[in-house]
Parts: C-alpha cells; structure tokens; sequence
C-alpha cells in the first residue's frame, strides 16, 4: 500500500504529541512569563522552527535518501562529526524521555530513580528484541495522548491558578529558543520520513508546519497552565494534579507514550553510534542505556536546568548545518565551500553567543549589549546559506 503524501501531517502531528512537551511549558511558568507572552513566544519558536523542518522534509522525495546521508554528500567524509552531533542529540532527548518517565512512574514506586531505572530497562529491551512494533505502536499511543490532551483542556479551565504579568524579554527569549530548539533537532532525519514520497516543497512546508506547530503549542500551553495550578517542580505532578482522581489513568498513558516515543530516540541513537563505531547494534544499544540512566540520574533532581540548556543548544550545531544542507538544495557546490561556510557562520556568530548559561565563561560583546540574549543560532543559520551561496 503506497503512502500518502498527507501522511507527513499525521506523523508529525503524532510525533509532537510527546509528553516532553508539557515539560517545555514548565520553563515560562517558572520564569513567570505571563500567558500572553507565553503563547506569543511559543507559537514563534515552534512556526518558525517548523518552517526548517518543513524545508528538511522537502529534501527526502529530492534526494531519496536519509537525511545525514544527504548530510554526506555535501560535507564528504566529515559527515561522521554530524553523525556523531546526532548520537548527543538524540542521547540527550532519550535522557529526557527517561526523567519524565522516572517522574510518571514515582507516583507508583515513590522513588524517581526507581522508576527511570525502569524506562530504560524496558527501552533497551524494546530495541534489543523488537523495536519494529514500536512503530505501529506509536500511532495508536498518540491517539491516547490526543485524549489526554482533550481532558486536561477541560479540566485545567476548572482549577484556580496565579497568573503571572508580564516578564522579561530575556525570558521571553529563553521560551522561543528552547521551543525552537526542540522543533529543530527532528532536521537531522526529517527526510528519513519522506524519501520516496510524491511531496513537493509547498506541501513539505504546509503539513510539517501545521503538525509540529498545532500540538507542540498546545501541549506546552497545558503544561504551563498545569504547573501555574499545581507549582510541583515535575511537569508530570503538575499534570497528574489537573487530573485528580484521574491520575492513575494519566500515569499509564504517560508511560506507554513515553516508551514509545523514546525507543525510537534510542534505536536512531544506535543507528548513529554504529555509523561512527564498528559495534554490534545490541552491544550500542546496551551502553546508550547506560549512558543515557547515568546522566539522567545525576541531572533529574536539576531537571528544568538540564531542560533549558539542552534545548537551548541544540541549534548550534544543527544550525549551521541545516543552513548549508538549504544552501545546497538551491545550488550545489563542492565540499570544500560547504565547510568553510559552516565554519565562518560560527565564526561570524560569537559575538552574538553567551555560553554563561552551560558554566563556559564566554559571553560575546553583542550578546553583552542586548543583556545577554543570545541570538547566535538564528545568525548562523542565515549566514551559513549566505556564505555557501556567495563562495
């Protein structure tokens, strides 16, 4: 059976129902950003950086190849550092999926060390011995997460909350590059999904945009409402508090939908390791797991920290990257131009960075200026095509 180009809706609409994103709402409640411009910097962050995404998806019917793949074409044999960037991308989404997953499961186990314990066993086990079902899996767990979603829309109009006024245009920013940033790292294998589909650029653009923008805000938006009601520092006690009575069922949804979600981050994980290692899978899989509950064990109690910065610099290399790989697809050139337009986009981009926030003492002069936004993502992305289309 041939498979629709509307498909692409369907699945990132699916993909983007993940219970990580009532996580990204906790960060705007934390640092008191009012509604308003919580959904003003959410639906910006998320649109914006689905349009990237959208013009990724367009690569795979072009190309007929996997994303990091076509990543090998314009970068030559450097393409293994991207690969290796992807392993951390997905490595630190997996550790995510399993804090989450610890924090759903402590209402059971009482014990959120416990419960990622039990994640990331099931993960490995999943991946080991039968990460095909996964797939299928996946759509049918969405569809549960659609109806929680449904509920706790319902539900949270009837709890009392503080609303916060206002706040800062700093925090306004840190809401955009985080919810920009976790749209941003699906551009490493958005093509991976849409090789050998008859799509073409407007529909790449229109149904990635419209799946990743819809439930990405409004998913973040429950969970900033959820933590304003509540106030745990979990976004998942936050949302089974909405729930009430119903927090058994909200548990288990949660569960299934993270296991999902995050065998997948964890199989492309391992794809990416054996790419740059000659190991067996089974073997990259097992020490991915143990990777993964290592840094989710000294980090989950500093959570939202942990959040914040992964979000946050996910664009500095996918950035620059996706820049030159758009650059590429309006006009080719050879691998040569291609690195040295990643490499003078970074360059060009470090006065705009403050990397105070991951403990680097580096803070560039304009970054200075504007009172410490750090706006070097979006520079890189532009000049990298610039600079490739210009050499």
């Amino acid at each position: 059976m041939s498979v629709k180009p509307r498909s692409i809706l369907t699945l990132w609409f699916s993909s983007n129902t993940a219970v990580a994103k009532y996580a990204i709402g906790l960060i705007p409640a934390t640092l008191g950003l009012s509604p308003t411009l919580t959904i003003i910097s959410l639906t910006l962050g998320n649109f914006l950086a689905s349009i990237i995404l959208g013009i990724a998806t367009s690569m795979g019917p072009r190309f007929n190849k996997e994303q990091i793949r076509i990543s090998q074409d314009v970068f030559n044999n450097g393409w293994k550092a991207f690969s290796f960037l992807n392993f951390l991308n997905t490595l630190g989404w997996f550790i995510v999926n399993v804090t989450l997953g610890g924090f759903a499961l402590s209402v059971l186990t009482n014990n959120v060390a416990l419960g990622g314990l039990i994640i990331v066993v099931i993960d490995v086990s999943v991946v080991i011995f039968g990460s095909s079902f996964i797939h299928k899996f996946e759509s049918y767990v969405s569809l549960l997460l659609v109806a929680l979603g449904i509920f706790i829309s319902a539900e949270i109009l009837t709890v009392p909350m503080k609303i916060p006024e206002g706040g800062s245009f700093l925090s306004f920013w840190v809401v955009f590059l985080t919810s920009f940033g976790a749209i941003l790292s699906w551009s490493p294998y958005a093509s991976d999904y849409s090789k050998g589909l008859n799509l073409d650029f407007k529909k790449s653009l229109f149904y990635t945009s419209l799946g990743v923008t819809v439930p990405s805000v409004w998913l973040s938006y429950l969970g900033y409402l959820s933590a304003l009601a509540i106030g745990k520092s979990s976004p998942i006690a936050d949302v089974l508090g909405v729930l009430g009575k119903y927090f058994l069922a909200g548990v288990v949804i949660m569960v299934l939908g993270i296991v999902s979600a995050d065998a997948l981050n964890l199989y492309t994980n391992t794809v990416a390791l054996t790419s740059i290692v000659n190991i067996k899978r089974e073997i990259a899989t097992i020490i991915a797991g143990v990777l993964g509950f290592i840094a989710f064990y000294f980090i989950y109690k500093n959570f939202l920290d942990f959040l914040i910065n992964f979000l946050s610099s996910l664009g500095y290399w996918i950035s620059p990257w996706i820049g030159v790989l758009i650059a590429y697809l309006i006009k080719r050139k050879d691998w040569k131009r291609a690195w040295v337009s990643f490499s003078l986009s970074v360059i060009i981009a470090l006065p705009f960075m403050n990397l105070r926030q991951y403990g680097i003492p580096y803070e560039g002069f304009i970054s200075s200026m504007m009172g410490g936004i750090d706006v070097s993502q979006i520079v890189m992305f532009f000049v990298s095509i610039l600079f490739y289309l210009m050499l």
